[in-house]
Protein backbone atom coordinates (compact mmCIF):
# COMPACT_ATOMS: atom_id res chain seq x y z
CA UNK A 1 0.00 0.00 0.00
CA UNK A 2 2.95 2.35 0.52
CA UNK A 3 4.18 1.75 -3.02
CA UNK A 4 2.99 5.12 -4.41
CA UNK A 5 4.19 7.09 -1.38
CA UNK A 6 7.87 6.13 -1.40
CA UNK A 7 9.84 8.04 -4.05
CA UNK A 8 11.84 5.87 -6.46
CA UNK A 9 15.60 6.41 -6.18
CA UNK A 10 16.81 3.99 -8.86
CA UNK A 11 16.79 4.33 -12.61
CA UNK A 12 13.83 6.51 -13.54
CA UNK A 13 14.55 9.34 -11.13
CA UNK A 14 11.78 11.26 -9.44
CA UNK A 15 9.02 10.85 -12.04
CA UNK A 16 8.83 7.12 -11.35
CA UNK A 17 7.00 7.48 -8.04
CA UNK A 18 4.49 9.85 -9.63
CA UNK A 19 3.69 7.18 -12.22
CA UNK A 20 3.03 4.76 -9.37
CA UNK A 21 0.17 6.99 -8.23
CA UNK A 22 -1.60 6.44 -11.54
CA UNK A 23 -1.23 2.67 -11.32
CA UNK A 24 -2.34 2.73 -7.69
CA UNK A 25 -5.42 4.86 -8.49
CA UNK A 26 -6.29 2.50 -11.35
CA UNK A 27 -6.07 -0.56 -9.08
CA UNK A 28 -8.10 1.06 -6.30
CA UNK A 29 -10.81 2.87 -8.24
CA UNK A 30 -11.23 1.86 -11.85
CA UNK A 31 -10.27 -1.80 -11.94
CA UNK A 32 -12.41 -3.06 -9.02
CA UNK A 33 -15.39 -1.01 -10.21
CA UNK A 34 -15.23 -2.41 -13.73
CA UNK A 35 -16.48 -5.85 -12.71
CA UNK A 36 -18.10 -5.21 -9.35
CA UNK A 37 -21.90 -5.12 -9.34
CA UNK A 38 -22.41 -5.75 -5.65
CA UNK A 39 -22.03 -3.62 -2.55
CA UNK A 40 -18.57 -4.95 -1.69
CA UNK A 41 -16.99 -1.51 -1.37
CA UNK A 42 -15.97 0.10 1.88
CA UNK A 43 -14.97 3.62 2.89
CA UNK A 44 -11.35 2.45 2.62
CA UNK A 45 -11.74 2.21 -1.14
CA UNK A 46 -12.93 5.81 -1.30
CA UNK A 47 -10.05 6.97 0.92
CA UNK A 48 -7.37 5.21 -1.13
CA UNK A 49 -9.07 6.00 -4.44
CA UNK A 50 -9.86 9.70 -4.23
CA UNK A 51 -6.56 10.54 -2.51
CA UNK A 52 -4.34 9.14 -5.27
CA UNK A 53 -6.71 10.65 -7.85
CA UNK A 54 -5.93 14.09 -6.41
CA UNK A 55 -2.21 13.35 -6.63
CA UNK A 56 -2.54 12.21 -10.24
CA UNK A 57 -4.34 15.47 -11.05
CA UNK A 58 -1.57 17.41 -9.29
CA UNK A 59 1.21 15.58 -11.11
CA UNK A 60 -0.30 15.34 -14.59
CA UNK A 61 -1.81 18.82 -14.83
CA UNK A 62 0.73 20.52 -12.56
CA UNK A 63 -2.23 21.74 -10.52
CA UNK A 64 -2.09 23.31 -7.10
CA UNK A 65 -3.05 21.07 -4.19
CA UNK A 66 -6.30 22.95 -3.57
CA UNK A 67 -7.38 22.65 -7.21
CA UNK A 68 -6.53 18.94 -7.32
CA UNK A 69 -8.42 18.36 -4.07
CA UNK A 70 -11.53 20.05 -5.47
CA UNK A 71 -11.30 18.24 -8.82
CA UNK A 72 -10.82 14.79 -7.26
CA UNK A 73 -13.71 15.26 -4.86
CA UNK A 74 -15.94 16.56 -7.66
CA UNK A 75 -15.13 13.49 -9.74
CA UNK A 76 -15.84 11.30 -6.70
CA UNK A 77 -19.20 13.04 -6.20
CA UNK A 78 -20.07 12.36 -9.85
CA UNK A 79 -19.07 8.70 -9.40
CA UNK A 80 -21.32 8.38 -6.35
CA UNK A 81 -24.16 9.97 -8.33
CA UNK A 82 -23.58 7.49 -11.13
CA UNK A 83 -23.72 4.59 -8.66
CA UNK A 84 -27.00 5.83 -7.24
CA UNK A 85 -28.42 6.43 -10.73
CA UNK A 86 -27.42 2.94 -11.81
CA UNK A 87 -29.18 1.48 -8.78
CA UNK A 88 -32.38 3.36 -9.62
CA UNK A 89 -32.31 2.75 -13.37
CA UNK A 90 -31.03 -0.82 -13.55
CA UNK A 91 -31.75 -2.28 -10.12
CA UNK A 92 -28.14 -2.90 -9.13
CA UNK A 93 -27.07 -2.75 -5.49
CA UNK A 94 -24.01 -0.46 -5.37
CA UNK A 95 -25.44 1.89 -2.74
CA UNK A 96 -26.79 0.66 0.59
CA UNK A 97 -28.39 3.97 1.59
CA UNK A 98 -27.75 7.69 1.98
CA UNK A 99 -25.31 6.96 4.79
CA UNK A 100 -23.22 4.87 2.38
CA UNK A 101 -22.86 7.80 -0.02
CA UNK A 102 -22.13 10.23 2.81
CA UNK A 103 -19.53 7.89 4.32
CA UNK A 104 -17.82 7.39 0.97
CA UNK A 105 -17.68 11.14 0.31
CA UNK A 106 -16.26 11.87 3.77
CA UNK A 107 -13.68 9.09 3.40
CA UNK A 108 -12.72 10.36 -0.07
CA UNK A 109 -12.32 13.89 1.23
CA UNK A 110 -10.17 12.62 4.09
CA UNK A 111 -8.05 10.69 1.58
CA UNK A 112 -7.39 13.83 -0.43
CA UNK A 113 -6.46 15.67 2.77
CA UNK A 114 -3.81 13.02 3.46
CA UNK A 115 -2.46 12.16 0.02
CA UNK A 116 -2.32 15.64 -1.54
CA UNK A 117 -0.19 17.34 1.15
CA UNK A 118 1.99 14.24 1.34
CA UNK A 119 2.58 14.47 -2.40
CA UNK A 120 3.41 18.19 -2.11
CA UNK A 121 5.85 17.47 0.72
CA UNK A 122 7.60 14.68 -1.18
CA UNK A 123 7.79 16.78 -4.33
CA UNK A 124 9.31 19.70 -2.41
CA UNK A 125 11.76 17.40 -0.64
CA UNK A 126 12.80 15.94 -3.98
CA UNK A 127 13.35 19.41 -5.47
CA UNK A 128 15.40 20.54 -2.46
CA UNK A 129 17.57 17.43 -2.60
CA UNK A 130 18.73 18.37 -6.09
CA UNK A 131 20.55 21.44 -4.80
Amino acid sequence: MLEPIVPGRRGGGGRRWQQNYGAFAWRQVIEPGACEWTSAYSARDSFHGTGPAAVVIQAVFNARARTALAAANTLHLLLEGQEYGTDVAFGTHNVRGWWDIAGDLVAGFAGTLVYSPLHSYLRLRQQLSRF
